[in-house]
């Protein structure tokens, strides 16, 4: 914003209103503004118009947002949002690191994202590498979803690639969303070392077989049938009590 005095009546009353009109429409619960120039004025701003306008209880957060220009004007964004200008694209950015940061974090070269002011010093090769290793390493720890997961950040998957995060993605835009872990290696024309680097990494939340939820692998999957046989419970009960897996 302006440091050119206090806005017109006119127009803190239209804001007002298409503020209002957005937040009940679309059941806002959370608003995700940047952390640059103006980011607290905005917040106060904000807080002001929810709290006068008794729009509720609605979460206010400041998220980074470096690099988000770069990703506006990107290939990546383009191919997302054709029809949409540069600061719209910025907005669903913003909101959506919010939502899931490292998904649309892994758009943006690491570079852009800002590691240091030093970083032309260094071997620029030796450099990228570095980088490409610290977010494969950030998105295997986390793991991806494999029915929401796009190519940007399936592609960062150990074992995947650019070609095969595509056929994952077009299949199930195609064909709807993955039932099994073991069901990818035939819709994607998977080989089985293939499959087993990436396989724990990929989960599926609402998956029948409650261990395709999990970082077990599926090489493993006969050894929990085993503990929980041991146990006399099912499989269900044994995943997520500390107490009867120590046991």
């Amino acid at each position: 914003p302006e440091a050119v005095g206090p806005k017109p009546r006119t127009e803190i009353e239209e804001a007002k209103r298409i503020l209002r009109d957005l937040i009940t429409r679309h059941k806002v619960q959370a608003i995700s503004i940047g952390t640059g120039t103006g980011a607290r004025e905005l917040e106060t701003a904000l807080r002001q118009i929810i709290s006068e306008e008794e729009l509720g209880d609605i979460l206010i957060a400041a998220v980074n947002d470096a690099g988000i220009a770069i990703y506006s004007s990107s290939r990546i964004a383009r191919e997302e949002f054709p029809d949409w200008n540069a600061s719209a694209r910025c907005a669903v950015s913003l909101a959506r690191r919010l939502q899931d940061p490292l998904a649309e974090l892994v758009k943006i070269d690491p570079k852009l994202i800002g590691v240091g002011q030093y970083q032309h010093d260094v071997d620029q090769k030796e450099l990228h590498r570095g980088l490409l290793q610290t977010v494969q390493y950030c998105v295997n720890k986390v793991a991806v979803n494999l029915n929401t997961g796009g190519e940007s950040l399936l592609r960062y998957v150990s074992g995947l690639n650019d070609k095969l995060a595509r056929k994952i993605v077009a299949h199930r835009t195609a064909q709807g969303p993955f039932k099994s872990r073991e069901s990818i290696l035939a819709a994607v024309s998977m080989d089985k070392s293939t499959y087993e680097q990436c396989a724990a990494f990929l989960r599926i939340p609402d998956a029948e077989n409650v261990l395709d939820r999990t970082a077990v692998h599926p090489e493993s999957y006969p050894i929990v049938e085993k503990m929980a046989a041991a146990l006399s419970v099912g499989i269900n009960e044994l995943i997520g009590n500390k107490e009867l897996v120590s046991s």
